[in-house]
């Protein structure tokens, strides 16, 4: 599913990636735990292609990530952020439809076949209940004894 061998990647500077590789199978789940600094978000940027990576090699599914257009990359691969900045309003299905921005043409709406797409998603998650709920109210009910 990921191939990543020797790769390195900096931010103009010092190297932040020395030589990394891993190797993640379909239907595996990796987690990428370190220290602040240690490279865990530089990784999935350098892989995503936010930021290039100087050598090295990274394939998605056997394709070079360097190969693929941002569309096509972004249609297989997604990040959620640590603390996304969302604004107040959206619900959680619209949340979960951002996720099919990929793969609609430019200023295209989501179709029926977008909005299945997203409610298997919170079907396969076990949130479909929270389908209408505001996803601002459900993020800081989920979160309160971290934020209060």
């Amino acid at each position: 599913m990921l191939e990543i061998r020797d790769l390195r990647a900096d931010y103009g500077g010092a190297p932040v990636l020395r030589g990394v590789s891993l190797d993640v199978a379909a239907g595996e789940v990796v987690g990428l735990v370190g220290p602040n600094g240690s490279g865990k978000t530089t990784l999935v940027r350098a892989v995503t292609r936010v930021i290039p990576f100087r050598s090295g090699e990274a394939r998605l599914l056997g394709e070079d990530c360097r190969a693929l257009t941002r569309a096509a990359l972004a249609r297989r691969v997604a990040v959620v952020p640590q603390n996304p900045a969302l604004p107040e309003g959206f619900t959680v299905l619209e949340i979960v439809l951002m996720g099919r921005t990929p793969h609609l043409r430019l200023l295209q709406s989501e179709g029926p076949s977008d909005v299945a797409a997203a409610r298997r998603a919170l079907t396969q998650t076990g949130i479909t209940a929270l389908c209408g709920a505001p996803f601002f109210l459900w993020l800081l009910r989920r979160h309160r004894r971290a934020v209060f």
